[in-house]
């Protein structure tokens, strides 16, 4: 066994301890709650009636529920969120996820090819714990210790072993509007031949200089996988890119997908695809026999028997045609894309299952787990990596996984290694001051600010830290999601916002969802004042942001924001 394979193995048995982590998490929940239990803590809709039922692309069944508008009960259920609907007097389940969700409907996407019979009964739905990552994360690190040759073995030994990067010969990419460092990042990247690192301080331009790099991938005629561990990175990079002029197709579940990348994704070409009306009439068709079929009862005779399984019969063949058509569409535009963007799971979608790639990118591989870069990499020919190890790392919720290493990420074990990665040094986003304390301890003082920021203010007040300290602003603990936050601090950020001359663009963020919850309630309304957690916000910009740390109790204790990152 070569070093590299002894760090997937130890890798491998990191992951199953996570996974077990969350299963066993997920199962005291489920077994010891009945439905209003789950319901109480936002982890249930109970009971839920359907409203509307169908077919909706690649002739997935999907049902729309309503529940008691009355039962305003606060809840977890986000778009793309897995979950189970269940009969909760057949105990019959059925797996989906959410399409979309309001204060009292949701639209539910269904596994399997049919509508349950019994969604007229007594129905639930619940959160779940979702599998797949684990399962495709497992599946990835498996090929990979067992590669003995070929190029998934040469990326290997090359990432995590004592294999020499490999290079061409230089490009010497110059494009005037982007500043030295980047063009020498794409430089880099054009070049290598096996892996390269674009890595940089927040507002430097990553994702910026990425997509200059793919389009230049492309003009080359390099076929490019680019993906990020979440669907507002992947749709990030792929506006980027559209913008540009390349052809993107976005995968992935339509609901997560940004409404600015909406009409590359495969849904939407799919819709707008010259087939779509014979797809569209297929379906009718197929919806009309079951309304045939639906309608007789289920106490009939023979004959009424035999003539409901033959419309049944004849609507499933129906909606067979129609999965055949859609395939053939969804293969002809997923092959005529210049590239797919899509999440790190994303990338096992059976439209892309057996493909190849000249190129994999990965943006934001800071904040991803190394088992699941894994997943996209062993489909390319070449590895792009983009991010900052010293922001905000990726989730691990078993301390003994942790204390493993499950936390250091891919980026982090190659962006030291010789000739592996280039810098951007000079950033675009924030007042000198502001980033002086971690261009200090962080980038080694590399990092400069472009002109056009380096001395851009409000007022007076650049940077201001408010000690609360003696003022009573006790942090509280939600009853639903046990999340903190801290009521003193959010009247304190109301009575400093007055102080902002209009037209100007505010964030308040928080590494506490109880506290943006609040917040949000707090600053409803007001269209120049955007409020999320500090991992959604990463990325973006406003002319003035305020942070509400939270914590704030006897014991002196912060949490997770021990972690500097």
């Amino acid at each position: 066994m070569t070093p590299s394979q002894k760090k997937i193995a130890e890798l491998a048995i990191l992951f199953k301890v996570e996974k077990q982590e969350e299963l066993d998490r997920y199962k005291v929940f489920l077994d010891s709650k009945t439905p209003q239990a789950r319901k109480k803590e936002g982890m249930a809709w109970f009971p839920v009636k359907v409203d509307e039922s169908g077919y909706g692309l690649a002739s997935l069944p999907f049902v729309e529920v309503s529940r008691n508008p009355g039962d305003q009960n606060p809840h977890f259920f986000s778009r793309g969120a897995p979950l189970t609907l269940i009969d909760e007097d057949s105990k019959q389940q059925r797996f989906g996820h959410v399409l979309a969700v309001g204060d009292s409907q949701m639209r539910i996407a269904l596994s399997g090819d049919d509508i349950p019979e019994w969604i007229d009964g007594q129905l639930s739905v619940n959160m779940v714990f979702d599998t797949k990552t684990f399962e495709e994360g497992e599946k990835a690190l498996s090929t990979l210790l067992n590669a003995e040759k070929g190029r998934i073995m040469q990326l290997r030994e090359t990432l995590l072993g004592d294999r020499d990067p490999v290079f061409g010969r230089a490009q010497h990419f110059q494009n005037e509007k982007l500043n030295p460092s980047q063009n020498a990042a794409i430089d880099h990247l054009l070049s290598a031949e096996d892996i390269s690192v674009v890595y940089g301080p927040p507002g430097t331009g990553k994702t910026t200089t990425l997509a200059e790099g793919i389009f230049q991938l492309v003009k080359r005629d390099v076929s490019i996988l680019a993906c990020a561990p979440s669907n507002a990175a992947v749709d990030h990079l792929a506006n980027q890119l559209i913008i540009k002029g390349v052809r993107v197709v976005r995968l992935g579940v339509v609901s997560k997908i940004d409404d600015k990348v909406f009409e590359r994704s495969l849904e939407f070409l799919v819709n707008s695809h010259p087939q779509s009306k014979d797809i569209q009439k297929l379906r009718r068709e197929a919806s009309e026999l079951r309304k045939q079929a639906s309608v007789f009862k289920r106490n009939f005779g023979p004959e009424e028997r035999e003539q409901r399984k033959q419309l049944y019969r004849d609507a499933r063949k129906i909606r067979a045609e129609v999965k055949e058509l859609e395939q053939y569409v969804m293969d002809s535009i997923v092959g005529t894309a210049e590239v797919i963007c899509t999440t790190l799971v994303g990338s096992t979608s059976k439209l892309i299952r057996d493909k190849q790639y000249g190129c994999v990118v990965i943006d934001e591989a800071g904040q991803a787990l190394e088992p699941l870069c894994w997943v996209p990499i062993l489909k390319g020919n070449k590895v792009v990596l983009s991010g900052d190890p010293h922001q905000l790392p990726p989730t691990v919720k078993s301390n003994k996984a942790l204390q493993g290493g499950l936390g250091k990420t891919l980026l982090d074990r190659v962006i030291g290694k010789k000739n592996f990665a280039t810098m951007l040094d000079i950033q675009y986003r924030m007042n000198e001051q502001i980033m002086a304390f971690s261009n200090d301890k962080f980038y080694e003082n590399k990092l400069q600010a472009h002109e056009s920021v380096a001395n851009w203010h409000v007022d007076d007040r650049v940077v201001e830290f408010i000690d609360t300290a003696g003022c009573g602003f006790e942090e509280g603990v939600g009853e639903v999601s046990r999340s903190r936050h801290n009521d003193g601090e959010i009247n304190l950020v109301r009575k400093h916002l007055k102080e902002i001359p209009e037209g100007f663009e505010i964030a308040v963020i928080s590494p506490y969802r109880g506290q943006v919850t609040r917040l949000k309630k707090e600053f409803h309304g007001m269209a120049n004042v955007k409020v999320e957690t500090v991992d959604s916000f990463q990325g973006q910009e406003r002319d003035v942001v305020y942070i509400s740390l939270v914590r704030s109790n006897e014991k002196g204790e912060i949490g997770f924001l021990k972690d500097y990152r």
